[in-house]
């Protein structure tokens, strides 16, 4: 298992590894009317667009096809491409990605007084630091707001 932990910056929530070096982060930046978010990782930037009824949905992509999209009805996230995998979650009190009833991902929230929260986050070896990052933003999106 992997530890990490996502800390608020400047409008953008950070994550960081066990020896503190930042893994990637997710913005969101102003562009004339609206805000466009997305995520940095591994050199990478991957747009965040909210999609479906109410927009309760979000798709990341890498400009060029969409890798991860969410199924806010069905409560799971689903990876595109040859090797389709589809994960449910559980929000609540604490946040879990399961895929076939093996734990990905747990996100706890640690609050303090008057202070922005601060997430510590277990990964399972096999989950990418993509869908890490698409899992914490769209399970915190109403901290960001």
């Amino acid at each position: 298992m992997k530890r990490y932990t996502a800390k608020f910056g400047k409008r953008q929530l950070i994550l960081f590894s066990e020896n503190n070096s930042e893994i990637g982060k997710i913005i969101e930046t102003k562009k004339l009317i609206s805000w466009r978010k997305y995520i940095l990782c591994d050199a990478k930037r991957y747009d965040i667009k909210s999609k479906g009824f109410l927009w309760n949905d979000v798709e990341l992509s890498d400009g060029r096809k969409v890798i991860y999209y969410t199924d806010f009805g069905r409560d799971r996230i689903i990876k595109t491409g040859d090797d389709t995998k589809i994960c449910h979650f559980k929000i609540g009190k604490g946040m879990q990605l399961y895929e076939q009833k093996k734990l990905l991902i747990d996100i706890q929230t640690h609050r303090k007084w008057f202070k922005n929260p601060i997430f510590s986050i277990e990964l399972d070896d096999s989950v990418d630091d993509a869908l890490a990052l698409l899992f914490l933003y769209y399970s915190t999106a109403s901290f960001m707001e």
